[in-house]
C-alpha cells in the first residue's frame, strides 16, 4: 500500500513538473498583442492547445476596437493575458520574384584598419583615435559624410590638421579627434582605415501593398559581410533582376540563387534597412500579381504550406513545405516560424533553403503567412521564417512616418 501511494505521490509530482514546464514555454512564446480581423470570434485557438477568452471590456478599449483576453490551456489553466487589436482585413499583392538592392549608407562603415607608414614607422590614427571596425563614420567637422570619396578627399585636404568626428556604433553616438598623417609611400595624408558606402545584392519581393504602393522584401536585414553590421540606408534602388543559375546546397554549405539586373529597370526606392527586412516605394506593374490576405499571426499552424519562390528566370513557383514549429517569442522578430522544404522537385534543384530566397512569400490555407528568412546550415532543408504580420506591422509604421 504505501509503495503504491509513493508511486502516486511520484507521477503526481512528475505529472505537475510537466504541466510547469508547458506553462513556461508556452508564457515565453506567446504575444503580448494578437491582430484579428473584425469578423473573428472573441474566443479563439492560439497554438491549437491555448484559448484566447475576452474578459469584460472597458468603454475605451471597446471604442478602440481591442479588447483583453486571458489565455489559458484548453480554456481551463490560465496562463496570461494579451491584448486583441481588431484590425481591417489586409489584401496585398503577393509576389515571390526575384530582386536587386542597391543600398547607400548614411555616413560611411568602417570595414577595417591598417597603418599608415609615417616618418619610417608603421602608425595608425584611426585606432589612436578610438575608431574601430563596425563603426559608422557620420560627419567630419560638422559636414555629412556620405561616400567613400568626399571622406578620402577631406582626409588628404587636411594636410595634418586634426579633425573631429561623429562616430555612430551600437545604436549611439560619439566625437572623436585624428589626426592624418604623411604616408612615406606615396605622400598623400592617410587616417589609417577602409570604408565603405555602398552595398548590392540579390534577394525576393514579397509583397506589395496596392493603396500605398509600397513595398516588403527579404524579411530580415541586410548586414555588411565584413563587419556584421546592419547597414544604415540613406537611400538606395530596387531593380528588376533574373536567376540565371543556382549553386546547390551541399552539407553545411549554404547555397545559393546566382542572378543579375535585368538592365536599367529601376522598380523603386529604398527606404529602411529594418530587422524585418527591406521597405519602400514602388512604381513597377503589379497587374500580374495576385491578391491575397495577410493572415495573423495566432492563425499561422504547423503542417502543411507552400513557398512561392523562384529558381530560373523571373517567373516564382509554388513548392510543398511543411511549418515544423510555431513561436511567437517577440525577442526574435525574424524567427517565428521553423520550415522544412519538402518538395522534391525543390530538394532537387536547391537542396533546400540557399541564399537568395531570403522573402520568398509562404502560404497557407490561401493566406500570406509569413517569409522566409534564415538557412539551417546542418540540415539545409530546414530554416526559420518570419510572420507576414510583422512585416506589415514595419511597413504601416514606416507609412506613418513618412
Amino acid at each position: 500500500m504505501r509503495t503504491t501511494v509513493k508511486t502516486v505521490t511520484f507521477a503526481a509530482f512528475i505529472m505537475s513538473f510537466m504541466l510547469m514546464s508547458l506553462i513556461a514555454s508556452l508564457m515565453q512564446k506567446l504575444p503580448a498583442q494578437f491582430m484579428v480581423a473584425p469578423d473573428t470570434p472573441e474566443n479563439f485557438s492560439v497554438l491549437k492547445i491555448v484559448r484566447a477568452t475576452s474578459e469584460p471590456q472597458d468603454t475605451v478599449m471597446k471604442q478602440n476596437g481591442s479588447y483583453i483576453a486571458n489565455l489559458s490551456i484548453g480554456g481551463i489553466i490560465p496562463i496570461g493575458k494579451a491584448v486583441v487589436n481588431r484590425t481591417e482585413t489586409r489584401l496585398v499583392h503577393l509576389s515571390g520574384e526575384p530582386i536587386g538592392m542597391k543600398m547607400y549608407t548614411e555616413g560611411v562603415l568602417v570595414v577595417g584598419l591598417t597603418d599608415v607608414d609615417h616618418n619610417g614607422k608603421n602608425v595608425n590614427p584611426a585606432s589612436s583615435a578610438g575608431i574601430k571596425t563596425g563603426d559608422i563614420i557620420l560627419t567630419v567637422d560638422n559636414t555629412p559624410i556620405s561616400s567613400n570619396f568626399a571622406l578620402r578627399r577631406m582626409i588628404e585636404s587636411s594636410k595634418g590638421k586634426a579633425m573631429e568626428l561623429l562616430v555612430s556604433r551600437d545604436s549611439s553616438s560619439f566625437r572623436v579627434n585624428i589626426k592624418p598623417v604623411k604616408s612615406d609611400s606615396d605622400g598623400t595624408y592617410k587616417a589609417g582605415m577602409w570604408v565603405r558606402d555602398s552595398t548590392a545584392g540579390l534577394g525576393t519581393l514579397t509583397f506589395i501593398d496596392p493603396t500605398e504602393k509600397t513595398f516588403a522584401a527579404l524579411g530580415h536585414a541586410v548586414f555588411d559581410a565584413d563587419t556584421s553590421v546592419r547597414l544604415p540606408v540613406l537611400t538606395g534602388q530596387l531593380t528588376k533582376a533574373t536567376v540565371s543559375s543556382v549553386s546547390k546546397a551541399r552539407g553545411k554549405s549554404a547555397g545559393s540563387l546566382n542572378g543579375k539586373i535585368v538592365g536599367d529597370s529601376v522598380i523603386g526606392i529604398i527606404r529602411e534597412n529594418s530587422d524585418t527586412g527591406i521597405y519602400g516605394v514602388t512604381d513597377m506593374d503589379v497587374s500580374h500579381l495576385p491578391i491575397i490576405r495577410i493572415a495573423g499571426k495566432q492563425e499561422v499552424q504547423t503542417g502543411k504550406a507552400s513557398v512561392l519562390c523562384t529558381v530560373k528566370g523571373t517567373k516564382p513557383k509554388y513548392y510543398d513545405i511543411e511549418i515544423k514549429s510555431v513561436s511567437y517569442n517577440e525577442s526574435q522578430v525574424t524567427k517565428n516560424m521553423v520550415i522544412e522544404i519538402t518538395d522534391a522537385e525543390l530538394l532537387e534543384v536547391t537542396g533546400g533553403i540557399v541564399q537568395g530566397m531570403s522573402g520568398s512569400p509562404i502560404i497557407q490555407n490561401g493566406n500570406l503567412v509569413g517569409a522566409v528568412t534564415h538557412v539551417f546550415l546542418n540540415d539545409c532543408s530546414k530554416g526559420y521564417a518570419i510572420f507576414a504580420e510583422n512585416m506589415l506591422t514595419t511597413s504601416d509604421s514606416l507609412n506613418a512616418a513618412a
